[in-house]
C-alpha cells in the first residue's frame, strides 16, 4: 500500500517504483504517496499495476527491495528478469530482501546473486539479505 516506496522516497533516489497486482492496492499506494509527499526526497515515484512476472526492470534501476515475496515459480519468473535488465544494460544493481526462506536456491557458486551482508530484522524472526547481482547470469 506504498509503505516501502515512501520510506525509499525519503532517501535521494532519482525515482521510486512500486509493483502491484492488484488495481485496488495500486491505488491506495498511490493516495498514500500523495499524502507523504510533503517528506519525500525523491519526488518522482510511480505504481506499476502489473503481474511481476511480466515486469521488465528499467535499465536505469540500481536497487530492488522485496518484502516478503512471493517464492516458487512466481518468483523464479521475476528474479529471472533482473538478469535480463543486466544483459541488456550492463551496470551495478543491489538486491535487498526481507523475509528470505525462498531464496537459498538462487544464491550460491555460479549464482548472478552473491552475499554481501545479511541480519536478523528487528521482529528476529526474518532475515534482510543484502546481494549484489551480475549480468552473467
Amino acid at each position: 500500500m506504498g509503505r516501502v516506496m515512501i520510506v525509499a522516497a525519503t532517501f535521494p533516489f532519482r525515482k521510486v517504483i512500486g509493483v502491484e497486482f492488484s488495481p485496488e492496492l495500486s491505488e491506495i499506494a498511490t493516495r498514500n504517496i500523495e499524502c507523504a509527499r510533503g517528506r519525500l526526497r525523491c519526488l518522482n515515484t510511480e505504481v506499476v499495476t502489473v503481474d511481476a512476472t511480466n515486469y521488465q526492470v528499467p535499465a536505469e534501476a540500481t536497487v530492488v527491495f522485496f518484502y516478503n515475496p512471493f517464492h516458487g515459480p512466481v518468483l523464479a519468473s521475476v528474479l529471472h528478469n533482473i538478469p535480463e535488465s543486466l544483459r541488456k544494460s550492463p551496470r551495478k544493481m543491489t538486491v535487498v530482501f526481507k523475509n528470505t526462506p525462498h531464496l537459498e536456491q538462487y544464491l550460491g557458486e555460479g549464482s548472478w546473486l552473491s552475499k554481501r551482508q545479511e541480519f536478523r530484522a528487528c521482529d528476529a524472526e526474518h532475515r534482510i539479505l543484502i546481494l549484489e547481482a551480475s549480468q552473467h547470469g
